[in-house]
């Protein structure tokens, strides 16, 4: 059991209602399994969920100024383990009670699908193979060995991707330091964009699909 506590809160204060995001590809029996875990922390009032990539969608939706009274939104949600896309359809309808605001935002779910092994670690993962492969090539001692920092190479991978995908000033070039335990060795592996870019293809295709999938259901709906 967890005490849930809000900052600022008074003493008195107690959640009793939430509604919990999930993955798009859980099951009704894992979401089963979350709403039961909100039950054991305390929740006892009404428990409901969202797919994660359906709340994205309305968190957009609430921002958006549009003119029109109808707008298709779809958010792609990478996490680091998962992919999750929706396609919802927003509508401002007006409000017949005047002490509310003029226009209610109406949301529907028209395609929701999810990718289980895909997402910001599969990234990562393959850069280290790429930088392990290349440091393996360039120094036998590297080749034979089965020690690796594998948590430091992995920070140092993720760092890299950040840098390399910045959006304001993205870096033309990374160094990724390996090192290897057992035989005091350390390897440099510098990767530039246009490699970045050919260790990244094979996700970016699964990605690709995705979508492509999720875009083909929706012109079945719409």
């Amino acid at each position: 059991r967890k005490h849930l506590e809000v900052p600022g809160a008074s003493e008195d204060f107690h959640i009793r209602h939430a509604v919990i995001g999930v993955p798009a590809h859980f099951s009704k029996r894992q979401i089963a399994l979350v709403e039961q875990a909100a039950r054991l922390a305390g929740l006892d009032g009404t428990i409901a969920t969202c797919m994660e990539s359906t709340a994205a969608a309305m968190a957009y939706g609430l921002t958006l100024q549009e003119t029109s009274n109808e707008a298709n939104i779809m958010v792609i949600d990478m996490g680091g383990g998962t992919s999750d896309i929706t396609i919802a359809c927003k509508k401002n309808t007006k409000n017949e009670d005047v002490d509310l605001v003029d226009t209610v935002a109406s949301y529907q779910v028209l395609v929701t699908m999810g990718e289980e092994r895909l997402g910001g670690d599969d990234i990562d993962q393959a850069i280290m193979e790429y930088c392990l492969d290349q440091a393996k090539a360039s120094d036998h001692a590297l080749s034979t060995s089965q020690k690796f920092d594998w948590t430091e190479l992995q920070r140092s991978c993720r760092n890299a991707k950040e840098r390399l995908c910045d959006l304001e000033s993205p870096s033309p070039s990374q160094t990724i330091p390996i090192s290897c335990d057992s035989r005091n060795k350390r390897a440099e592996i510098e990767i530039d964009q246009q490699r970045f870019e050919k260790v990244l293809e094979p996700c970016l295709d699964r990605a690709r699909n995705l979508i492509r999938r999720v875009m083909q259901s929706f012109e079945q709906v719409s």
